[in-house]
């Protein structure tokens, strides 16, 4: 990407065994927003193409239906564990990123949440930005 014209393009980072882009997010309008930085315009659109014909997304694989689920149980179970206002999170336009859209005034930093994600860290997958 930044070879194509996108110069403060993010470099991917190490997930399990592979390298990803945790937390990107694809709106219907074609941007994407990868690690709280947004890309959007011809030039981005122009090196998102380049890339794909060499056979590199630029953003990460798309997320699988059952890696989906897993995001669930994970909002789910911070629900269960004294969080019940807790959104479900929301996955990007053709599969690609997750996001998890808080209410107003609910702190990812709050007492509850972090009590709650400590209950459920063995269960789903981590939530990104919580």
């Amino acid at each position: 990407m930044r070879a194509h014209g996108v110069p403060n393009y993010p470099d991917p980072v190490k997930v399990g065994g592979s390298e990803d882009f945790p937390g990107t997010i694809r709106t219907p309008d074609g941007s994407l927003t990868v690690e709280g930085i947004t890309f959007s315009g011809p030039a981005f659109l122009a090196a998102e193409r380049a890339c794909q014909q060499r056979g590199g997304l630029g953003h990460g694989a798309t997320l699988s239906e059952h890696q989906k689920q897993s995001f669930v149980a994970q909002a789910r179970c911070i629900r269960a564990h004294g969080v019940p206002g807790f959104p479900d999170p929301v996955f990007g336009p053709r599969g690609f990123g997750v996001r998890v859209p808080l209410r107003a005034g609910q702190n990812p930093d709050s007492p509850a949440i972090l009590r709650a994600e400590k209950a459920c860290a063995n269960v789903g997958t981590p939530l990104p930005g919580v």
